[in-house]
């Protein structure tokens, strides 16, 4: 599930000298012609022993016997001998298990090549959930910036204090975190534009939304092609979204501040649907359904500050403004690998 040291890491051979390795811990006597052999200085540059160490020539399927008849501790090197002319390859052991290999270096008669074991380069990062709330986050999902889509659930279980995920590939990312509303519904917390770099743990504050979540329900047998909103009584602004096929619904996080808005929506056969001066607040989920009357009906006549009537079954994370999925859940470790999520899984963002 990952590795031992949470960052994947790229081990490093460096080869010095006109030589490299290979050949068994036994090699032919020096007095049987010192001249037409090699040797092979290994260097343990690690904070690790090196429990084993292989050579074999490069055209060979198998690694061979183990060279070393004991580890090599750190800062020390161990001298091999009698290492026939040709080209090789080598694999290093670390106490810890994790190996490095070089491939395709030659070993020169008559010379010695100095190879030092450098300790693992991270190529990749982590990245830290903290939960300033008492309210659980059910779900989060972290995918890169410029993804199209949230990709798979990376929590196993709701969290209350903190979550690490590991091998993380370097780069910027978005986080969309999930609490629950005093109905259930999902309201989200989106980040956006975090940096995870190689070797490093970034650490990330989350608390409850302080902007709205409003479900977008289309109960038409016709798709929804453009969905506006603004301030009642201001300026229309369209919301980014792709077509909302009939009998579906989607989620926009963050939508707005709290206060009172007006909504349009334009279906797919020209018909414009409003509502005006639909209160919205961070405390819950606001569900806008477009019906087959002339204008939204459950929320815009709802008393401040109270729930849909009409109660719905609670929406999963399906969209930070477009589209985006989530998948099953994965181990239940407090420190999880991040899961990556092939192209197109999930909702637009």
């Amino acid at each position: 599930m990952g590795w031992r040291n949470r960052f994947r890491m790229l081990g490093t051979f460096i080869v010095a000298g006109l030589v490299a390795c290979g050949g068994s811990r036994q090699h032919e006597p020096a007095d049987a012609g010192v001249m037409t052999m090699g040797s092979v200085s290994v260097t343990n540059n690690t904070s690790l022993a090196i429990n084993e160490f292989y050579m074999c020539r490069s055209s060979e399927t198998k690694w061979g016997p183990n060279q070393f008849a004991s580890p090599v501790p750190p800062g020390q090197s161990r001298m091999l001998t009698g290492v026939p002319p040709g080209s090789y390859d080598a694999r290093a052991l670390l106490a810890d298990g994790y190996a490095m290999t070089l491939s395709g270096f030659a070993v020169n008669a008559g010379s010695t090549t100095s190879l030092t074991v450098n300790p693992p380069t991270p190529t990749t990062g982590a990245l830290t959930l903290v939960n300033l709330s008492s309210t659980s986050i059910t779900e989060v999902f972290l995918s890169p910036h410029d993804s199209s889509s949230w990709g798979a659930k990376q929590n196993p279980s709701p969290i209350a204090g903190s979550l690490t995920l590991d091998e993380v590939p370097p780069g910027s990312y978005d986080i969309l975190a999930i609490y629950p509303d005093t109905y259930g519904r999902g309201r989200g917390k989106v980040m956006s534009s975090l940096v995870v770099a190689a070797g490093e743990t970034l650490t990330v504050m989350l608390d409850v939304p302080t902007r709205v979540t409003v479900v977008l329900q289309n109960a038409l047998y016709v798709a929804i092609s453009e969905f506006y909103a603004r301030p009642s009584g201001g300026t229309w602004t369209k919301i980014k979204m792709s077509a909302l096929p009939a009998q579906t619904a989607r989620t926009f996080y963050e939508l707005a501040t709290p206060g009172n808005f007006d909504f349009r929506a334009i279906a797919s056969d020209g018909r414009a649907f409003e509502a005006s001066a639909v209160l919205l607040s961070a405390s819950y989920v606001k569900v806008i359904t477009v019906g087959v009357s002339a204008a939204y009906a459950p929320e815009a006549s709802l008393p401040a500050g109270e729930p849909p009537a009409d109660e719905t079954e609670p929406f999963d994370a399906s969209g930070g403004g477009d589209d985006r999925e989530a998948s099953p859940a994965r181990s239940s470790e407090p420190s999880v690998q991040w899961l990556a999520s092939p192209p197109g899984l999930g909702e637009e963002k």
